[in-house]
């Protein structure tokens, strides 16, 4: 009996241990499969997508592009580790690293 409390009180214990959000985002990490990067990558596109406005067409081609460019950067140490499958997951053949950006005070939305 005093085993099979023993027993419960640390699964209590454990259940009740928060944890750091640090040790909480590893062990996500190590459970889903993914690197940091794509972590990173993912909470990019979800925080583009969550801003309250509509993107014009123009804009996302922008911040594709951009985000393309700074891949290696978004990943980090995880970049040469993944890069071939994020690649691949992307549908990229080559990373271009310059982005043009031309903002003119009116500028109207043209269809690409």
């Amino acid at each position: 009996m005093r085993a099979y409390l023993a027993k419960e009180t640390e699964k209590e214990e454990k259940r009740r241990n928060v944890g750091s959000r640090v040790d909480k985002s590893l062990k996500k990490h190590t459970i889903s499969n993914l690197c940091a990067g794509d972590v990173r990558l993912r909470n990019l596109n979800k925080m583009l997508n969550s801003l309250g406005i509509l993107r014009s067409r123009d804009q996302i081609v922008f911040h594709e592009a951009f985000i393309q460019a700074c891949l290696p950067h978004i990943y980090g140490k995880d970049w040469s580790e993944h890069s071939l499958r994020v690649l691949k997951d992307l549908e990229l053949t080559r990373i271009d690293f310059e982005v043009l950006v031309m903002t003119p005070r009116r500028c109207k939305s043209f269809s690409l």
